[in-house]
Parts: structure tokens; C-alpha cells; sequence
């Protein structure tokens, strides 16, 4: 967020949809850390968020009082009680992000199903589908404006089937690497990503892995960013070859 006035800031259309559509997907009960802001929130009720977790630096509180604006702007009460935990800032730059991002490993096992309340981190998650929403256009940090596409990862609640769309940042942290580098095709041909060490291995073996562009090299579908690049190998291939 910017270091504008903070009595003077307040959120704008686009902040305003994008808070409506995250915040109401997350289950009561569940937690929302956003990334880099040293605050985590609480949802308490379908419209009410808690301070949970504060780091105590003044970007920190900047940040706090920012996203409460925004929370209050689409209708959520923001509770700041005697419960709030508050923690120093680590020394090290890297230390606090991997411990940023263990905490925010540790809230997606928090995260529930919507309509039974079932957890999302039992879900068969291996069989999520990918969609494609819409390219947008968003400022970068040196002021230029360039093209990202946004793509939502949909994974099905296997109590009740309901159908859940999260964001694919959130469904990696949900999932881990394994599963989050993997795609399966409108055909069900299932790729997975390979790391250096599967691929050395590949290639000993007299193996071909498959280089990733934009689209899909057989059905000439559009491939999620995060695909863009990598070597690839089918699965059913591999099983098949096991047999």
C-alpha cells in the first residue's frame, strides 16, 4: 500500500470488488493474513472480522487502518479486543518471510467448506480444475501499467459437492508444490512439473519432457502463468510405462 495520508486514504472501486468477492469466500471460523502487511484477522460471522495478530511496527498499523477502511467499505465490522496478539518484527529479512509464510501454511488448515464447514485441506485436491477469468490491467510498482491474467482454481467439497473457487496463491499455499504445479487438459491428460533432479532422471533414462509456453502442446489450450516455462511430463504416460 502506498505511504499516502492515512486519515486521507480510501479504498477504490477496484479494491471495493476485490475485498467483496476474498472476503466472503473465506468460511467463518477461517483467517485472513494478507501478504506483507504483519496484521491477520479473524472471521468471527458471515459479517464480522477480529484483529487476531499484530506486528508491531508502524507499517503494520498503517496497514491495519487501511484494511479495516476497506473492510467497513463493504459492510464488515473490524473488532480490535484485549485478545490481539502482538509480535516483534523479525531481524532478518528472510526469516520473516519464511515465517510469514508458515503462518499462512498453518491458516489454510483453518479454511472450511462453506456449506458443511468440511476442511478444505481434505478435499481431493488433486483434482482441481483451473479457469481462465479475464486478463486485467494493473499498475506495477514503478508506475507502468502491464497485462496479468487472473485464473481461479475450483475445487469440489467431497461432503456436500459444493463447488469452491479460490485464488491460485492461496490453493499452493493449500496444497503445496506437488499439486499446485500440475494441470490436467479439457481431454484429462494430467502434466506434472518436474524438478531438476526428476528431470536429470528423465532425460538418463532416454526420456523427452515437455517445455511449457503459453497453450497447451496437444489441445492448444491456454496454460495457467504459473505452467509457463517448465518441463513437463504426462502422467498417464508415466503410469503407463510403469505397467
Amino acid at each position: 500500500m502506498s505511504e499516502e495520508n492515512n486519515d486521507e486514504w480510501k479504498p477504490d472501486e477496484k479494491t471495493i470488488e476485490w475485498a467483496k468477492e476474498h472476503l466472503s469466500q473465506i468460511a467463518v471460523g477461517g483467517v485472513w493474513a494478507p501478504e506483507g502487511c504483519g496484521v491477520t484477522y479473524h472471521k468471527q460471522s458471515e459479517d464480522t472480522y477480529a484483529l487476531m495478530k499484530l506486528m508491531e511496527h508502524p507499517s503494520a498499523l498503517e496497514h491495519h487502518r487501511k484494511m479495516t477502511k476497506m473492510m467497513e467499505a463493504v459492510d464488515y465490522t473490524v473488532l480490535e479486543g484485549n485478545g490481539v496478539e502482538y509480535v516483534q518484527p523479525p531481524l532478518n529479512a528472510e526469516d520473516a518471510a519464511n515465517k510469514e509464510h508458515m503462518h499462512r501454511q498453518e491458516m489454510t488448515q483453518t479454511w472450511t467448506c462453506s456449506g458443511c464447514d468440511f476442511p478444505l485441506a481434505n478435499f481431493e485436491l488433486e483434482n482441481r480444475i483451473d479457469t481462465f477469468i479475464e486478463d486485467k490491467e494493473i499498475l506495477s510498482s514503478n508506475g507502468d501499467t502491464q497485462n496479468v491474467e487472473i485464473w481461479t482454481c475450483e475445487i469440489t467439497c467431497p461432503k456436500c459437492d459444493k463447488k469452491i473457487n479460490i485464488d491460485p496463491d492461496d490453493f499452493h499455499l493449500l496444497a503445496g508444490d506437488d499439486l499446485f504445479m500440475r494441470w490436467t487438459n479439457s481431454e484429462h491428460t494430467r502434466f506434472m512439473a518436474l524438478n531438476r533432479s526428476m528431470l536429470r532422471e528423465l532425460v538418463d533414462a532416454g526420456g523427452s519432457p515437455i517445455v511449457i509456453g503459453s497453450f497447451s502442446p496437444d489441445t492448444n489450450e491456454k496454460m495457467p502463468p504459473w505452467m509457463w516455462g517448465v518441463c513437463v511430463v504426462s502422467l498417464e504416460a508415466m503410469e503407463s510405462e510403469k505397467e
